[in-house]
């Protein structure tokens, strides 16, 4: 292989005997000057430098390269100045000057258009190469001294030849890349589904050579795809056309079931992740390379070619009393008495493998939530997993279930087993408490303080199997204390120890008095947890009282009144459907605002009334507030059985429900608009109004004009100034005010 040459000669234009030269004066007229003696030795010695160089200097045919030109003053000192620069260069047919295009200006320093002594005249241009390529360039240039105000041609210097050779290589291409299971089907690789990503391996892959006319003419070579499903075709000719093509018989051998190509070439705008296969012909686009390209984006994608193989997963589930697995299917003890679940998984698939097997057992505490027991399970392979869990205190028949995804994701495999855990019957005992607010901080639920206001709702209670540590393994049950605080677990076997904990997070106030048989027993514990307590046959209850100590709430509440109004002077009596819910606080502490809730009966579900929070106004003073609700009258007047709860919320987002507040009846006079004027109704029909009529009524605006018929707005329409309505048969008068919302409609009819 050749190697670039550089050839740098140093061409000097030598004087001898006198020398003299032309000076010019300020007016520009040559003036016959000597040079000053001491110069003329370094007259002798001046030459002009060139030195070329080319960014790459091994190339394909028809790349680019980038030339250099370099132009520097040999044998000088400070005041030598080179003027008329001129370069012959083989790249071009004309000379190279400062004025070309190719001139990198930046290098001329001082920008006076001339190479003083220590620049450097800089020429860059590029040149496509399609052969081996030596370049050869030639500098020359008339030389000046500078000595103060005068200028002194010495004479042209002629110089330097310097050259670069670019050599040109064979730069053969290659084709491959990638062969994948289109699991879903869309033609296309999905980056995050492990089965696509992963490929195919043992794929044969062709490459053809082709005719004149680019049709497949004879295979050129074969491959088959790696473990990772990509294959590679290299040392190949870049003026040569290709075809990538796959083999039909393979495709029905390589994979537990037979594949086609898929269907859907040329899919989306990403060439490099699409299929480039054709479905009938089983070959690609006719392929076009360039010297030294390594095209790695010619892929096939492959789907099944047919009903799959059957996906079978066998799931068997048992419990053992002594840890050893398998168990069997049903077993008897005492609650609170840990038990082993053995699972055992099978792939029992006549042909394919699985993958991600899941297991799920949401009847045991605490459950089993789609747990990964294996990332794959080959054709009859097993796996088995096991968990110990306490025998609840109710019987229990509980299901397990297991999935997996086969191999070709045509679907998810799955199985269930059950396998049942009964307490022996026996005598059972109770356990009860309260969770009360503990005022007088003594440690003692007093008779005083059995209220709803003092008494917390909704407050986490487990009931754990005894021991001096706790662990939610010993977890039996779990409650919650209703509107007064009250907690209860029954059916307790005996001669059994419990203790009972509670587990918000959320409770006002310092929970940390516990109280327990006996009575007079009193614990302080960060745990929350009650004292350890044994039921037995002579003994078979127990009581565990929460007190809480702190603030109850982010308010002290004076009192709250829901009324409704009802006016019986009214003919026929009315009865306004909304309530008015108003309320007072004493004092309030970092809260944030209210929440008002409504039931039927004092014990039926709450019904959230404003879904934008009442933002608080008080502070250590308290404060007023006021809230009207929409809501009609539910059964008679008399016997209303509405009740609403106040909820108050504090900055640390603890919620304190207040209630319940019956609704009051708040008897008036007859209320309503104040009625302007008044038509007698005769007849079912549609009645018109002129302007002369609501003008005599005081009415001048006909947009804000209201109708009741016998004390009930209708639906008007304005039409040519008139106000027209409908009355329905029976109606007796029509009134009319001032509203600034009146009901409007777009047609009046005579439906009622």
């Amino acid at each position: 292989m050749k190697t670039m040459t550089s050839l740098i000669f140093s061409v000097l234009f030598l004087y001898s005997g006198s020398v003299s030269a032309e000076a010019f004066s300020p007016s520009g007229e040559a003036v016959k000057l000597e040079i000053p003696a001491e110069l003329v030795p370094l007259s002798n010695k001046l030459g002009i430098n060139c030195e070329k160089s080319v960014n790459k200097t091994e190339v394909c045919p028809g790349e680019e390269v980038i030339f250099t030109l370099i132009v520097r003053i040999l044998e000088g000192q400070p005041g030598v100045q080179y003027r008329d620069i001129v370069i012959q260069d083989s790249n071009f047919t004309t000379n190279l000057t400062i004025n070309s295009t190719f001139f990198d200006t930046s290098t001329d320093t001082n920008s006076n258009g001339y190479l003083d002594f220590g620049e450097e005249f800089v020429f860059n241009y590029s040149a496509t190469i399609d052969v081996d390529t030596t370049n050869i360039a030639f500098d020359m240039a008339n030389a000046y001294f500078i000595s103060g105000t005068n200028e002194f041609l010495v004479g042209e210097v002629t110089g330097e030849i310097c050259s670069s050779t670019v050599n040109v290589l064979p730069c053969l291409a290659s084709i491959g890349d990638f062969v994948w299971f289109d699991a879903n089907g869309d033609g296309l690789q999905d980056p995050v589904d492990p089965d696509e990503t992963a490929g195919i391996s043992n794929v044969v892959v062709h490459l053809w050579a082709l005719d004149i006319n680019d049709d497949p003419d004879f295979i050129l070579n074969t491959v088959t795809t790696d473990v990772n499903g990509a294959y590679l075709f290299t040392n190949l000719d870049p003026t040569m056309n290709y075809i990538v093509g796959l083999d039909s018989g393979n495709l029905l051998t390589v994979a537990a079931q037979p594949l086609d190509v898929s269907p859907l070439k040329g899919e989306g705008v990403d060439d490099n992740i699409d299929n480039d296969i054709d479905a009938l012909t089983l070959l690609s686009d006719v392929v076009m390379l360039s010297p030294g390209e390594v095209r790695t984006n010619v892929d096939a994608a492959v789907v099944s070619a047919g009903d799959p193989p059957e996906c079978e997963i066998l799931l068997e589930k048992t419990v053992s009393l002594d840890g050893n697995c398998p168990g069997v299917e049903n077993v008897e003890g005492a609650p609170g008495t840990v038990v082993t679940y053995c699972f055992e998984i099978e792939n029992t698939s006549p042909a394919i493998d699985l993958f991600n097997i899941r297991l799920t057992d949401n009847d045991i505490s605490p459950a089993i939530a789609d747990l990964q027991i294996a990332a794959s399970l080959p054709v009859g392979a097993t796996v088995s997993f096991q968990v110990d869990r306490p025998i609840p205190v109710n019987p229990l028949l509980n299901t397990a279930t297991v999935t997996a995804i086969d191999e070709f994701q045509e679907g998810l495999c799955t199985d269930s087993d059950t396998a049942s855990v009964n307490p022996l019957a026996t005598e059972t005992g109770s356990i009860t408490g309260y969770a009360f607010y503990d005022l007088n901080n003594n440690g003692i639920a007093d008779d005083n303080l059995t209220t709803p206001l003092v008494g917390f709702n909704n407050v986490t209670v487990q009931l754990l199997s005894g021991g001096a540590v706790i662990d939610s393994i010993d977890t039996l049950l779990n409650t919650g204390t209703g509107e007064y605080g009250y907690y209860e677990f029954t059916g307790l076997a005996l001669d059994q120890t419990y203790r009972t904990r509670v587990v918000n997070s959320d409770l006002r106030g310092e929970l940390a008095n516990v109280t327990g048989a006996p009575a007079s027993s009193f614990v302080n514990t960060t745990a929350v947890a009650s004292p350890n307590i044994t039921l037995t046959s002579a003994n078979p209850t127990g009581r565990f009282d929460f007190g809480i100590r702190g603030a109850p709430t982010a308010i002290s509440l004076i009192d709250l009144v829901a009324s409704r109004n009802y006016a019986p002077s009214c003919n026929p009596p009315v009865s306004v459907d909304e309530v008015n819910v108003n309320w007072n606080t004493a004092t309030e502490t970092d809260n944030i605002g209210f929440y008002i809730y409504r039931s039927e009966g004092i014990n039926g579900p709450k019904s959230l009334v404003n879904e934008i929070i009442i933002l608080a106004q008080g502070n250590a003073g308290g404060a007023t507030y006021s809230y009207k609700d929409d809501y009609p009258l539910v059964g008679d007047l008399g016997a209303e059985n509405t009740y609403y709860w106040l909820e108050d919320v504090d900055t640390s987002g603890l919620k304190t429900m207040n209630g319940p507040f019956p609704v009051l009846i708040e008897v008036s006079d007859c209320f309503g608009p104040d009625v302007v004027g008044s038509i007698e109704l005769n007849k079912e029909g549609i009645y018109r109004l002129s302007p002369a009529v609501l003008q005599s009524a005081g009415l001048d605006d006909i947009n804000k004009v209201a109708v009741l018929v016998d004390g009930v707005q209708v639906p008007c329409k304005i039409a040519d100034g008139f106000l027209i309505f409908y009355a329905p048969s029976g109606a007796t008068i029509a009134e009319l005010y001032e509203d600034p919302e009146p009901l409007r409609m777009e047609e009046i009819d005579s439906s009622p």
